[in-house]
């Protein structure tokens, strides 16, 4: 039963619109979400407690986003810059092209309280997006 509830919320949400990052309209629910880079190819999948507030800390600055900073240094190629002993900013110009990035970039969202954690899971393995690290090693 866990294998096909799994598919099923698999192909609701990836079934499912996506929506040029910035204009996503985002509730403050748990779930999922997917995002795809410009030419349709899936590069990251997320959960959240709180989608609203997720979404908005990956479009904003990369200090708090794992997404942003990995989307700087795999996709971009840039160096994070260390604050307090963690690498985790980049220069100003640098930030303002990763948010670039995100405006050519698509996101879909799947509200979803019970099992996401599972289903981010089973997604990550199957899929292997680019920017995901947790679950996406060979």
């Amino acid at each position: 039963n866990a294998l096909e509830l799994l598919k099923e919320g698999e192909s609701k949400i990836l079934e499912s619109t996506f929506t040029p990052w910035f204009d996503a309209k985002i509730s403050r629910s748990a779930g999922l979400y997917i995002v795809k880079d410009n030419t349709d190819k899936l590069i990251y999948i997320g959960e959240s407690s709180d989608l609203y507030d997720r979404i908005k800390t990956h479009g904003g600055r990369t200090y708090f986003s794992a997404l942003r900073r990995h989307i700087g240094t795999d996709v971009l190629g840039f160096h994070l810059q260390e604050i307090k002993g963690k690498k985790r900013y980049f220069k100003e110009n640098e930030d303002k092209t990763v948010t670039d990035f995100l405006k050519t970039c698509k996101l879909t969202v799947f509200p979803v309280s019970f099992g996401r954690y599972e289903l981010e899971e089973y997604l990550i393995k199957k899929h292997a997006p680019l920017l995901n690290r947790k679950g996406n090693k060979e």
